[in-house]
């Protein structure tokens, strides 16, 4: 049986990023699509929505300096100097596949983890703080074994950090 279900995302990539944003300020929404359409369809629907003021398509390097400043501010203490961990190609990939496992899973609740990456970029454990499946849990935390980080900087130097996934699941 197919669901049609969301990852309807008021998307907390990092923790509460709305809170950076000015009063009044639109999010740009992204949209996430089926990888392969329904049977009898060459359209490709529409499984999730993202709201995040950051790009899923894009990595640390190509984020401005301003959306940089807005990562760091999440975490406790960050100097401007200091990156966090971040995937290589930008977030866009982990989307797509919790977008596709939600399509499997179909759940609504929060999900809340996070990956640590060590200095060389590899995600070497995940934690789960909040989950609404163990199922959804087992896979979204191998597509965030599997995936390649640019590692975390501290002091001039490549360091161990936490890169946090937060998800609003909602099944329709």
């Amino acid at each position: 049986m197919l669901f049609r279900s969301t990852v309807v995302a008021t998307l907390f990539l990092l923790p509460l990023l709305a809170s950076a944003e000015a009063p009044g300020t639109v999010k740009p929404q992204y949209e996430v699509k089926e990888s392969v359409p329904m049977t009898g369809s060459l359209i490709a629907r529409e499984v999730a929505r993202l709201s995040s003021s950051l790009p899923i398509n894009l990595p640390w390097a190509s984020l401005t300096r301003e959306q940089q400043a807005q990562v760091r501010s999440q975490y406790v203490r960050m100097p401007a100097t200091d990156e966090p961990p971040f995937p290589l190609t930008g977030t866009a990939g982990i989307f797509n596949q919790l977008a596709d496992a939600q399509q499997v899973v179909c759940v609504s609740g929060f999900l809340d983890m996070a990956v640590r990456v060590d200095p060389n970029g590899k995600a070497v454990s995940v934690d789960t703080f909040s989950s609404p499946s163990e199922q959804l849990t087992r896979f979204i935390s191998s597509v965030l074994i599997r995936e390649k980080y640019k590692p975390a900087v501290c002091g001039g130097n490549a360091c161990v950090m936490e890169f946090p996934l937060r998800s609003q699941l909602s099944c329709n």
